[in-house]
């Protein structure tokens, strides 16, 4: 087995560890069940692009974020069907995008072709970031928005190296960024700072050709921003999607200072393993067995990758929503300026161990790991990976309702349980309403029933009654 095809499968198999085993399990983050939804919804011709629907019900109709990323899952569960397992199949297509964009990164980021074959170093570092794993099990948004960014950051790579065809990659550039922000929002815009940051980096790419890119590249994102914009159906959306979601995220009395800097613990968490290993390589610098390589600590590239992961991370310190995976966008761009830094010394490494015979044992134990994730996956199938109260009597609120597909909540007390109403509409088409007459009405199970109820089911999270 060749040294090399022995690091693509050792890659392959850490990426089907963290997603196979759960691939056909029930259970999901809240965002990435409502996300599902609303893709549903699409899929099933409830709403249109600009009119998405969380529900086929007539309070229905979603604002939280853009529309691209939901449309994009509807095309899979499509083209693939809208089974239960499907949303999470969708978060490992986008896994699987990602890593071999990060690939193509890579190699529009060295210069030695020695370095190149290092291309399998960003892509170890990307999955071992906890928040990896998890993002892209969970049907994120994020998931989407970084392809679109990660394929950004290839175009303006590609014309900084080359330096020619300046229209052509500003006007390429500009439609992957409008995607990314049609995906996720005005976060996507960190790339906007790459032309500036990667000044003096690469040959003949100077402040010049940096503002005429930038020059080119911005009057093609507002004529994009243009044409949604005069569409009243872009319009309204956008108008909706500023009131309900941007602007109360950024009024500065609804979170502390300390509040606003939640997110750099969630990077730094994210970031652990990625430094463990780059101070691992410095370390083995400082061994006799290494002592005469040096950990490039001056790489320009690398520093400038670095800046632009802080780009992508520390302005969402401006709202006072903040969750872990706001950084995933941001963590290609890291693997990438961290494997710069340490690209030589793996490099010497990768000598040692061409030479020796332990190509052969990862080769071979990673095709084990992969045949075992595999098996794993098929075995887990239907089990469930969290929530196992609500998914059950989710599912006995399905069997009950013989078709029907609203419940009604008279008292009001499922208003904030997301968790199960989104559940109920993902999997089973089931909506709750709360003012609507209906033969079936939920309630708490400690709570008294009405007069002239029966109860016909009496699970852990809800009962059921009928009048």
């Amino acid at each position: 087995m060749r040294p090399q095809l022995a690091l693509y499968l050792l890659i392959i198999a850490i990426a089907a560890s963290l997603w196979l085993p759960n691939l056909f399990t029930y259970g999901m983050f809240l965002d990435g069940v409502i996300n599902a939804n609303v893709a549903k919804q699409y899929a099933n011709g409830i709403g249109s692009f600009f009119s998405l629907q969380e529900c086929n019900c007539p309070n229905g109709a979603y604002v939280g974020h853009p529309p691209l990323a939901f449309a994009m899952q509807a095309t899979t569960l499509k083209a693939c069907g809208s089974a239960f397992y499907m949303d999470k199949v969708h978060s490992l297509l986008c896994a699987v995008a990602q890593l071999l964009l990060i690939g193509v990164l890579w190699l529009k980021a060295v210069p030695q072709h020695k370095l190149k074959k290092l291309v399998w170093l960003p892509c170890l570092l990307w999955l071992l970031s906890p928040i990896i794993s998890w993002g892209y099990s969970s049907n994120l948004l994020e998931n989407t928005m970084s392809m679109f960014t990660t394929a950004t950051l290839i175009v303006m790579l590609a014309f900084m190296r080359g330096g020619k065809l300046l229209w052509l990659y500003a006007i390429v550039a500009a439609l992957l960024s409008f995607a990314a922000l049609l995906s996720k929002g005005p976060v996507a815009m960190f790339v906007l700072a790459a032309p500036i940051v990667f000044v003096g980096t690469y040959e003949d790419y100077n402040l010049r050709k940096a503002l005429s890119f930038m020059a080119v590249y911005l009057t093609a994102l507002t004529l994009l921003a243009l044409a949604i914009w005069v569409l009243p159906e872009g319009n309204s959306y956008i108008r909706a999607y500023f009131e309900a979601q941007l602007i109360p995220s950024l009024n500065p009395s609804d979170a502390s200072v300390i509040a606003r800097l939640r997110i750099l613990p969630f990077l730094l968490k994210a970031l652990l393993p990625i430094l463990v290993i780059v101070i691992a390589a410095y370390g083995a610098t400082k061994t006799k067995w290494l002592n005469n390589i040096k950990v490039d600590l001056g790489n320009k590239a690398a520093y400038r990758f670095l800046i632009l992961g802080l780009c992508a991370t520390l302005p969402i310190m401006l709202s006072n929503k903040q969750s872990a995976f706001y950084v995933i966008p941001a963590i290609p761009v890291f693997a990438i300026g961290f494997a710069l830094i340490i690209a030589e010394v793996v490099s010497i490494l990768m000598d040692k161990y061409r030479a020796s015979i332990l190509h052969k044992a990862i080769g071979w134990l990673s095709l084990v790991a992969i045949t075992g994730m595999v098996s794993v996956s098929v075995c887990n199938y239907g089990s469930m990976l969290r929530d196992g109260d609500m998914l059950t009597d989710a599912e006995q609120i399905h069997d009950l309702l013989q078709g029907d597909n609203v419940i009604a909540d008279p008292l009001y007390q499922f208003v904030d349980e997301y968790q199960l109403k989104a559940y109920l509409n993902r999997l089973y088409s089931i909506s709750v309403h709360n003012d609507m007459p209906n033969k079936w009405y939920l309630i708490k199970p400690e709570t008294t029933l009405p007069e002239k109820a029966r109860i016909i089911y009496k699970g852990k999270t809800l009962s059921v009654y009928t009048l």
